[in-house]
């Protein structure tokens, strides 16, 4: 098993010289935009083996009504709150930025905008969905790469 720990402004250009048979990607996908979301799939879906299985976690539901409810408003300034609450009901993603840093924020996803995503990224099937599954508080999900027929 080779861990993997990279950083690069766009996911995209990340490339392994391998697949893996398991990706775990915790509380990454909570902290960034759609279009890095959607990047940072494309990019599990390339390196995963046939019938491998990718783990990801994201703020979902549960998240929502922290931030209404004031129980956790996750450091974002109150129109930040807001933005993330509508582009979440309206869109089933919302992000936004934390105070004083760009391309990094909290996002929260619907289970159905995650479905969607995936599905455009390529042939897999999500085999768990865990609401509030990683200390009650994230969503896990788990899907697998299906060997071509």
């Amino acid at each position: 098993m080779r861990p993997l720990l990279l950083s690069t402004s766009t996911s995209y250009e990340l490339a392994l010289s391998h697949r893996s048979d398991l990706i775990w990607c915790g509380s990454l996908i909570t902290h960034v935009e759609e279009r890095v979301a959607a990047d940072l799939l494309r990019f599990f879906y390339r390196q995963l083996s046939d019938d491998g299985v990718c783990v990801f976690t994201t703020h979902g539901r549960r998240s929502v009504r922290f931030i209404q409810d004031k129980t956790l408003t996750y450091h974002l300034t109150e129109d930040a709150q807001q933005r993330v609450v509508y582009g979440y009901e309206a869109t089933g993603y919302g992000y936004a930025d934390y105070p004083d840093q760009t391309g990094y924020g909290i996002s929260i996803v619907s289970h159905q905008r995650i479905l969607e995503m995936a599905k455009e990224v390529g042939d897999w099937s999500e085999v768990l969905f865990k609401e509030n599954g990683w200390d009650n508080h994230q969503d896990v999900y788990a899907f697998v790469k299906r060997t071509a027929p």
